[in-house]
């Protein structure tokens, strides 16, 4: 099916809503969508676009396995983001998705909608990062600007331009470490001065019948099993470019990306960047789109 087709997109970043703090747990969620936007593929005829509507799912409820997973080994460019707010006194996790280095220096790449409530509301909304066995804090350096809307709220948002830069730091948090229950992982906080972080190379922009992977952390299929860093393998099945000029592409992959993936790197077979993947297709257990890296280089503009 190529972009022309598509009648419904689904972000996947995730919603979360139980209380972190002191040992507390990172809470998973579920992302599905529904809103309006277009895409054009070169013809005169757009065709209708839909997008982000967060749905919370019980953290025992078990997500089904589409595809076993292919092996792959974790990439140490790539990590998890956590948006954090607090209220009387307690800290909570409001979404989650995935971000990648382009420097050793701490600066990464992610999706603007998995940043854009600390992004617009920094005094309510935080970010933290979890690295390896540690977490960290980050700043957004710069985001796409996105409709408007309060964060946990199914509110429709056009389909186009969604990429952020952060830069993370050492934790300011309060508390010094956080503990995931289903698997009893615990992560410290890093106060100290940052180490050199693994980073990743942007490439340039795939080709059609082009093999991709996505490395990401969507969410678990247990609910015994912590979140952890997973790859979709697939190919490059059509081009396209958004209304606002932004260029995408369309990924066809038996083990597609689950929420969670929003801002996971699509790398090809040099392990350069070629994408960032944003959005599944929601008429199809298969296919997805993401952002190509044209579009991340400045990410900035």
């Amino acid at each position: 099916m190529g972009l022309r087709g598509i009648a419904g997109l689904v972000a996947l970043g995730l919603l979360a809503g139980a209380g972190v703090g002191p040992a507390a747990p990172v809470p998973r969620a579920h992302a599905s969508a529904v809103s309006q936007g277009v895409v054009r593929t070169g013809g005169p005829l757009p065709a209708a676009i839909t997008a982000v509507v967060v749905v919370p799912v019980v953290p025992e409820t078990p997500v089904p396995v589409v595809a076993p997973r292919p092996p792959h080994g974790p990439d140490p460019a790539v990590f998890q983001l956590v948006t954090m707010t607090r209220a009387n006194g307690t800290y909570h996790s409001v979404t989650a998705g995935t971000a990648f280095f382009v420097d050793s220096d701490g600066n990464a790449l992610t999706n603007s909608h998995v940043v854009y409530a600390a992004y617009k509301d920094p005094a309510h909304y935080q970010l933290l990062a979890i690295i390896g066995d540690e977490f960290y804090s980050a700043a957004t350096v710069c985001a796409s600007v996105l409709a408007d809307a309060p964060v946990n709220r199914p509110v429709p948002v056009p389909l186009g331009r969604d990429v952020a830069q952060i830069r993370v730091i050492p934790s300011v948090f309060e508390f010094d470490r956080i503990r995931d229950p289903r698997a009893g992982v615990i992560y410290l906080a890093h106060r100290s001065t940052l180490p050199r972080f693994a980073s990743l190379t942007l490439g340039s922009a795939p080709s059609v019948g082009e093999a991709v992977r996505v490395v990401g952390y969507g969410e678990t299929e247990s609910p015994t099993v912590a979140d952890e860093q997973w790859t979709a393998t697939g190919a490059v099945s059509s081009l396209a470019t958004a209304e606002d000029g932004t260029p995408i592409f369309e990924i066809v992959s038996e083990n597609r990306p689950r929420p969670g993936n929003s801002g996971s790197p699509v790398l090809d077979d040099q392990g350069h960047v070629v994408g960032i993947y944003t959005w599944n297709v929601a008429e199809s257990a298969t296919v997805g789109a993401a952002i190509a890296s044209a579009a991340l280089a400045p990410a900035c503009p």
